[in-house]
């Protein structure tokens, strides 16, 4: 069984890149780090001429896949019919969720709403109750009291000393 077998072209390519980045990655790394080392070192080896063959022929190899790594690299992946189809499908989902969530908080909303109205309905109902209630229980209370400083002020004409002490309470 084939490793690319049952992808699509798009599918193929990607990974034939992703796999050209890797190798071209590790030949940096490998190279890098030998420079770095005889750099810090000072050390530079020497191979006799049957040690080199195999160095020169691994390093012309890198040298010669070097432009095939970096040109794959380079490759745009264009995107296939089933890759479109996959995104217009997405943004229809995306819609319809963003839909639904407008009309969920729409309804969170109203119900905020008569919440608030109730809420302002019993503080109203409540202040306005308070208000006629204390009306209604001090409006008795001052009749008496306009009656007991009405029979004072009549006693007051008999009795003068009373009529001083009136004056000085500001009642007459």
């Amino acid at each position: 069984m084939f490793v690319n077998e049952g992808r699509t072209k798009g599918e193929r390519r990607e990974s034939e890149g992703i796999f050209h980045r890797a190798i071209l990655e590790l030949l940096k790394n490998i190279l890098f780090n030998h420079i770095t080392f005889v750099l810090q070192t000072g050390l530079s080896y020497k191979l006799n001429p049957q040690e080199m063959k195999t160095p020169k022929k691994f390093f012309f190899l890198i040298i010669l896949l070097i432009p095939i790594f970096a040109r794959a690299e380079l490759k745009e992946i264009p995107h296939s019919l089933d890759d479109r189809d996959r995104i217009i499908r997405t943004e229809q989902r995306v819609e319809s969720m963003q839909s639904d969530m407008n009309s969920r908080f729409e309804q969170l909303f109203n119900f905020l709403w008569a919440i608030i109205g109730i809420f302002t309905t019993t503080m109203i109902s409540v202040f306005g109750f308070a208000f006629w209630d204390r009306k209604l229980s001090l409006s008795p209370i001052k009749r008496d009291n306009d009656k007991l400083i009405n029979a004072l002020r009549e006693y007051a004409k008999q009795q003068p000393k009373l009529m001083e002490v009136l004056k000085n309470a500001g009642l007459l």
